[in-house]
């Protein structure tokens, strides 16, 4: 709320629940879904922004499957709405040059080579830090998002100096423990281990080094 004005600001926006990847802990069922067609994503956009939303975030699935992506950012940007996307990388290389509008782009990164790719697929891990680092070279704002598990829980230094070395942002979003099938909790940390993960984070946090 800005002024007593209830406004929209920022918006994340689930665009499709399709994925290109199977990952183990992602609640996105990956399966084809209901997607609004272009035609009603513009009007929504003129809505938002005829509240006075000023960014959107394009999550998903995976929001590269979606041909029409460029098309929505191109339009976002023609209204003065800054732009976030939200992606696993794989596609990343091919769509760039059509993706340049964006103000900001986070990449998924899991852990070193055997735990990304364990989790998410063989050969993914070398495409994210691909897309790492085309994004960079097109001068995208660029940031990558771990999503701690079993798995990886052990390699968050390994992933703080890969940021550093990359030199961009890390972000590790709250893992929602309360709506996940029995499947997905095999790969979940439990409490404590994840308590002292982000207890460390938030540590390395205040001493302003990420």
């Amino acid at each position: 709320m800005v002024l007593d004005l209830k406004r929209p600001l920022f918006v994340s926006w689930q665009l499709t629940e399709r994925c290109n990847l199977r990952c183990k802990y992602c609640l996105s069922s990956g399966k084809e879904s209901d997607e609004i067609d272009l035609k009603r994503a513009l009007d929504v956009i003129t809505s938002l922004h005829r509240m006075g939303t000023k960014v959107i975030r394009f999550t998903g699935g995976e929001p590269l499957l979606r041909n029409d992506l460029p098309e929505i950012v191109r339009y976002c940007h023609k209204l003065g709405i800054q732009t976030g996307l939200a992606s696993n990388g794989v596609l990343f290389a091919n769509m760039v040059r059509d993706l340049r509008l964006l103000s900001a782009i986070s990449f998924s990164l899991d852990g070193p080579k055997s735990v990304h790719d364990s989790l998410r697929g063989l050969g993914t891990h070398q495409l994210a830090l691909q897309a790492i680092q085309i994004a960079k070279e097109h001068g995208l704002y660029t940031s990558v998002s771990v999503t701690i598990t079993k798995s990886n829980i052990e390699s968050i230094d390994y992933l703080l100096d890969l940021a550093r070395q990359l030199r961009v942002k890390i972000f590790f979003p709250v893992t929602d423990r309360t709506h996940c099938d029995d499947e997905i909790r095999q790969v979940i940390p439990d409490i404590e281990h994840y308590r002292g993960a982000i207890e460390m984070l938030i540590r390395e946090k205040s001493r302003n080094k990420y």
